[in-house]
């Protein structure tokens, strides 16, 4: 069968470029994320096409497609507890943890926000920095990242809920051997799994 996926953080204007370019080259099928509402009318002329789409990572209620994906708020939960064992368990965690948002208001993105948010209200000794608006582009996440640690050095742990929040934090700790931190965050990519490997 002749399906194809989209990247899932495309601009939404280049990704309805690519997501127009598959229709049009007679794919039987796409399966793409939703990040943003302007996207919802071109998809839907798509799916009123014939075409059918699926969405996936992040979706808009106003595209008439399922969505396939995670319990977005019970991950958060489970990304933030798993924080708090890395910082010895409820009663004994400590400090600031920064929580990282690259699509604020974004139902998936709010869902995992809200979950890890509630995960680290369990733990009395941890103070929340942010959420923070950590940016949709590869460079302005980094630098968003780095911003974070700057105004806190003391940092703990910093969580990021979107797929290239992993690789900038591991590049954020490879530029800062001294400086200790843990780093959670979403999606196996390809770059996440090279980073995690180099910094288990």
């Amino acid at each position: 069968r002749n399906v194809t996926g989209v990247q899932t953080c495309a601009l939404p204007i280049s990704q309805l470029a690519l997501i127009q370019g598959l229709a049009d080259s007679g794919v039987q099928g796409i399966a793409t994320s939703v990040p943003g509402a302007t996207l919802a009318e071109p998809l839907n002329a798509i799916i009123d096409s014939g075409i059918p789409i699926v969405q996936f990572n992040l979706l808009d209620t106003g595209v008439k497609a399922p969505y396939v994906g995670e319990r977005s708020t019970n991950s958060g939960r489970m990304l933030g507890k798993a924080v708090i064992e890395k910082m010895g368990g409820a009663d004994v965690a400590e400090g600031k943890v920064a929580v990282g948002n690259c699509f604020p208001g974004f139902p998936v993105l709010e869902n995992r926000q809200r979950g890890v948010l509630e995960a680290l209200a369990e733990a009395p000794g941890i103070t929340v920095v942010g959420p923070s608006d950590v940016k949709a582009t590869t460079t302005d996440n980094y630098a968003a990242w780095e911003a974070i640690l700057t105004a806190n050095p003391d940092i703990k742990a910093m969580i990021g809920l979107c797929a290239f929040d992993v690789n900038s934090l591991g590049q954020l700790q490879a530029a800062n051997p001294d400086t200790q931190f843990i780093s959670a965050g979403y999606d196996l990519t390809a770059e996440n799994l090279k980073i995690g490997r180099a910094h288990v």
